[in-house]
């Protein structure tokens, strides 16, 4: 039996070519309604958040506008430093209530402005791997056709999958992972 042919040729992923910004796909098309409509929408439930907590702490605890803002947003992030504790009965439950409010409303607008952005930042990084360090192919049965790829390291599967990674940091781990990837284990 022939031993399995080996190419390194083809290529997976999106084919992105070296002078492309991480920006240059989904976030920098101005005419897609989501890059202006995510962050605008997540800035005004935010603002509404803040205005809102912040005229109910002001009026009912005295607390200036800054201490009451920023009463909201450390109730809001559950942080809860001590510092500034509601002093009514009513107040109390207002703040529970408006921390689930906060988490809920406020954080899942914020979550999904800010992953739109890294999401792009993480398809470009994911490509450039890709690119440096594309699959083997192997021809089991010599027809010519690619029939399996062979799996590769861990640190390049996993640097794909955790997001953003200095290229850098794969390039110097990759000497080490080439000695494994020959290894019979």
């Amino acid at each position: 039996m022939p031993p399995p042919q080996v190419t390194a040729n083809v290529k997976r992923g999106s084919e992105v070519s070296s002078g492309q910004s991480p920006v240059s796909g989904y976030c920098a098309n101005p005419d897609n309604p989501d890059i202006w409509f995510v962050p605008l929408r997540a800035t005004v439930i935010c603002g509404l958040y803040c205005l809102i907590g912040g005229l109910v702490y002001g009026f009912e605890q005295d607390l200036s506008a800054v201490d009451a803002i920023y009463f909201c947003i450390v109730t809001m992030s559950t942080v809860g430093y001590g510092d500034i504790s509601p002093d009514t009965d009513g107040l109390r439950a207002f703040t529970v209530i408006w921390i689930l409010i906060g988490i809920v409303a406020v954080f899942s607008q914020v979550s999904q402005a800010v992953t739109m952005y890294t999401n792009v930042l993480s398809e470009w990084c994911r490509d450039r791997i890709e690119k440096m360090y594309p699959p083997v192919l192997v021809d089991i049965d010599g027809n010519g056709s690619c029939d399996f790829a062979m799996p590769e390291s861990p640190l390049l599967y996993y640097s794909k999958k955790l997001g953003p990674i200095g290229l850098t940091d794969v390039s110097n781990a990759i000497p080490i992972c080439s000695h494994f990837r020959g290894s019979t284990v």
